[in-house]
Formats: structure tokens, C-alpha cells, sequence
């Protein structure tokens, strides 16, 4: 993908995020995207084929990316700690924050939040060699994700008041000690 096509992607994105925190996704149209970038609609339509597919893209990239995360930062030992991979991925999210707050936001945590629940759920019990048929493994790997996502939730909103390394450290202490 050439440099002008990634600039104008990344312009339809931003605006389209912009314009998330302002409206819901039904009242938001191709015109007032374009209008803003100033490019034609043409143009959008070769990046994606409507708004829904645009959410769906964006989406579909920050899953990618925290699996990458974690793909490449879990530990692979029990003497390992989990500094890397909650520094990396809480990094991620702050400087993403705003994409998180649209969607954990209501009316889109099913989407996002269902995903990430489930994308890590599965990573761990594959990277932990945990029984897929033990529903006592499910339910604690369940658990842990839920309330991560929940605290992760919790900082993103500003209910939990913490800078980022704070944060990381703190969560790293849990997670070492779980």
C-alpha cells in the first residue's frame, strides 16, 4: 500500500472516529466524512464499501494489533512476569484511547468487547495448555479476562484516575501474582 492511500485511510478513519464521539453510526454519512477531508466519494468507496465496513475495518485492525500484542509479549515460562505484554498493551490503548472510548462505549461493547473477551480467552487457555473441556479452566480464565476488560474499561473512562505506567504496574503485580 503506497504512502497517499495509508494518508487517506488514515484521514477517513479519524473522521469517522470524530465523528463517532459527536453522533451514532446511523446519523453519520459518507458526504459529511468526504466533506471533511475534502476528497470525493468516489474515493471512499474505494477504500470501503459503507460506514458499517469502515466500523468493521477498524475494528478487524485493533483486534489484529492486540493479538499481535499478545502473540508476540505473552509469557512463555512461569518465571516470566507479565511487564512486557501489559506494558505493551496498555500503551496500545492509551495511545488508542479514543477508539476505546467509542467502542466500549454503549451501544458498542458488544462488538469490541465480545471479541477481545473471546480472541484472549482462547489464547490463553491454548498458551496455558489449560482443558478447553474443564469448565472449571473456563470459567477461571473468564473470570481473569473479565475483570481485566472491566479495570481496563474502568481507566479508560477515568473512573480509575492513574497514569499509564502506574497502571501498568499495578496490573503487572496482580497478574504475577494470580
Amino acid at each position: 500500500m503506497d504512502r497517499r492511500t495509508k494518508k487517506t485511510q488514515k484521514a477517513i478513519k479519524e473522521t469517522f472516529l470524530n465523528l463517532l464521539q459527536q453522533k451514532p453510526i446511523n446519523k453519520i454519512t459518507i458526504t459529511e466524512i468526504t466533506d471533511k477531508i475534502d476528497i470525493g466519494r468516489g474515493t471512499f468507496y474505494i477504500h470501503f464499501t459503507d460506514i458499517f465496513d469502515l466500523q468493521n475495518k477498524i475494528i478487524d485492525e485493533t483486534i489484529a494489533d492486540l493479538e499481535t500484542i499478545f502473540d508476540v509479549n505473552y509469557p512463555e515460562n512461569d518465571k516470566e512476569d507479565f511487564h512486557d505484554i501489559a506494558t505493551k498493551l496498555i500503551t496500545y490503548i492509551s495511545d488508542n484511547k479514543n477508539l476505546f472510548q467509542i467502542f466500549y462505549g454503549e451501544g458498542y461493547e458488544n462488538k469490541l468487547t465480545v471479541l477481545i473477551k473471546k480472541i484472549f480467552t482462547q489464547k490463553i487457555i491454548q498458551q496455558e495448555k489449560l482443558r478447553t473441556n474443564s469448565l472449571k479452566d473456563q470459567i477461571e480464565v473468564n473470570f481473569f479476562i473479565a475483570g481485566i476488560t472491566g479495570v481496563i474499561a474502568d481507566w479508560i473512562f477515568g473512573k480509575i484516575e492513574v497514569d499509564d505506567q502506574t497502571f501498568i504496574e499495578i496490573l503487572n503485580q496482580i497478574m504475577y501474582e494470580s
